[in-house]
């Protein structure tokens, strides 16, 4: 009887686990799958580019604790919110440290809920559709940049395919439920973003309730986005005036405010139109080949698949017209149309009758077909492009030309052989995302990394500061480029100076290194002539730089321990 029972209890479990992992709901498996992809091979990297910034905030906060801003130099920075470096902090104080892993974790968290969301909004109505939805997204290539790197922006996309899912629930309708949830959102994204997080996610649903001729609705949600807004700018102010007073506030004013609406320099306005069509490739050039060609067959689509294509659309274009407003445009802040651009592109797989539109997604299925090979031949001009330039990257190419080789291959005799299945988009697409996600791991990022890394030089410079107990002088760079790339490197907090002339060596006295870069040093050459050697030489923050004494030179007798 006792076995029965536990036979049966056994049986009930696994009918538990396998409902679970059912077509029912493959969004465990697309969170799982996604999460995975995100954080492979991250631990050991370096912080580089735009993301050493948060990578020293996190540092900071883990030496000196929590904050309301995140701090650089021991001082309040102005530009973002504490809360993305606070995640970061948690994290770390986990794995007892901050690293690259530590510090991408809540970016690939919230990288994998977009796609989630993306795969349950387009789900109810067909999971082809949300499925094809997926492996576009993943192969979008600033999409997944962004997923594996530090990304508040990143929040600003689960934000708002969150408000869109939340909404899409319910129809046209705006309970007072959704409303504290949308305004809840809201808050999050103020938090995480300050006014962009607000901005576009209020911009998205706004449209959202548009398409459907809501117009009370949408004042609703206008009022609510303004209310968040003014709060959140509010708190915001108040707690720069308790962080560092008058002058502080007036640099949050600047950097998130009036700096985005004028600077000098300023991309062509229609930037987001153009050059981040190449930026969000696959996804965004197939999304637009899908508009071009929406409006022949819109008319014989059934009701659900025009609202969800007038939604996409809509929120395609009003988060970039709306980001083009500001004078400051950057490839990352469009980040929210990843999830309408990979619908979009994904539809024409969905349409089975013989029309346009199902004729675009031939052409989809051979490119996808093909991807895997294109990719092949991009890496082989890759690797004679850095050979020309006489970069000195360390890259197995041969090992990638195999590997691509093989799933080109198999990704055609899979398609030859399952063509006739309904699920063979599956396959192609699978081999599609692989032969990306090979690339991208095992060429691009080391490429990057191998090119703006900067620990090697650092490490080499911190030997003989620790040894002579020398000063670090970079020379004419503002405190806010090269130094944060030194700093994110060192496990302590130190001191900075920067040297605007380089006469004044001549009044130094104690050990002192001088950071300089290539371009400088063409500049100033005959005086540094007149000094030793440089006692390191090498790649950092994107370029080569040297390391001199500039005191103390008979002090070195620097070994390698």
């Amino acid at each position: 009887m006792l076995g029965s029972v536990n036979a049966g209890r056994d049986n009930f479990v696994l009918r538990r686990l396998f409902n679970l992992l059912s077509v029912n709901n493959y969004s465990v498996l697309v969170a799982l799958a996604s999460f995975f992809l995100l954080i492979f091979g991250l631990w050991d990297q370096e912080f580089v580019g735009f993301e050493a910034r948060f990578g020293l905030f996190a540092n900071e906060m883990y030496r000196n604790g929590l904050s309301f801003f995140p701090t650089t130099y021991g001082e309040p920075y102005p530009d973002y919110p504490a809360t993305s470096t606070v995640m970061i902090y948690l994290f770390s104080l986990l794995m007892g440290g901050v690293n690259k892993l530590s510090a991408v974790l809540p970016t690939a968290i919230a990288s994998t809920a977009v796609v989630t969301l993306t795969y349950l909004l387009l789900a109810s109505y067909s999971r082809r559709w949300a499925i094809m939805s997926v492996f576009i997204a993943l192969l979008t290539q600033n999409f997944l940049k962004e997923a594996r790197s530090i990304s508040i922006d990143q929040w600003v996309s689960l934000c708002t395919v969150g408000v869109v899912y939340l909404a899409y629930q319910k129809s046209a309708e705006l309970p007072r439920t959704l409303q504290l949830q949308i305004i809840g959102i809201l808050m999050f994204g103020y938090l995480v973003r300050g006014p962009f997080g607000v901005v576009i996610p209020t911009g998205v649903i706004f449209v959202y309730y548009l398409s459907f001729a809501r117009y009370k609705n949408m004042l609703i949600i206008g009022v609510m986005g303004m209310l968040v807004l003014l709060i959140g700018w509010a708190v915001l102010l108040g707690l720069a005036y308790w962080e560092g007073g008058e002058t502080f506030v007036q640099r949050v004013i600047d950097m998130q405010f009036l700096s985005r609406l004028d600077r000098e320099e300023t991309r062509n306005s229609a930037y987001y139109f153009t050059t981040c069509v190449a930026n969000y490739a696959l996804a965004y050039p197939m999304a637009l080949m899908v508009l071009m060609l929406l409006p022949w067959c819109y008319k014989n689509l059934d009701v659900q698949e025009r609202t969800l294509l007038r939604i996409f659309s809509l929120w395609i274009a009003v988060v970039i017209i709306g980001m083009s407003i500001p004078a400051t445009k950057k490839a990352r802040y469009i980040l929210p149309i990843v999830p309408a651009i990979s619908a979009l592109a994904a539809y024409p797989f969905v349409v089975l009758s013989n029309s346009i539109m199902a004729n675009l997604g031939r052409l989809f299925r051979i490119i996808f077909l093909v991807w895997p090979a294109l990719l092949l031949a991009l890496v082989i001009y890759g690797q004679k492009m850095v050979a020309m330039k006489h970069y000195q990257v360390n890259i197995p190419f041969t090992t990638v030309y195999i590997i691509l080789f093989l799933v080109a291959s198999l990704s055609l005799l899979v398609y030859l052989y399952k063509r006739h299945q309904q699920n063979s988009d599956y396959y192609i697409a699978g081999f599609a995302l692989l032969a990306t996600w090979i690339v991208n791991l095992a060429v691009i990022e080391p490429v990057v990394l191998q090119t703006q890394g900067s620990r090697e030089f650092v490490e080499e410079t911190e030997k003989y500061r620790q040894q002579l107990n020398a000063e670090v002088v970079f020379f004419k760079v503002s405190l806010d480029a090269a130094p944060i790339s030194y700093l994110v490197n060192v496990d302590q907090a130190m001191r900075i100076d920067v040297m605007q002339n380089i006469q004044e060596i001549s009044q130094i006295k104690k050990p002192t290194l001088l950071l300089i870069g290539d371009d400088d040093l063409v500049k100033e050459e005959a005086v540094l002539t007149k000094l030793a050697p440089p006692l390191v030489q090498g790649r950092f923050n994107n370029a080569i730089w040297h390391t001199y004494l500039l005191a103390g030179r008979q002090e070195v007798a620097y070994k390698d321990p």
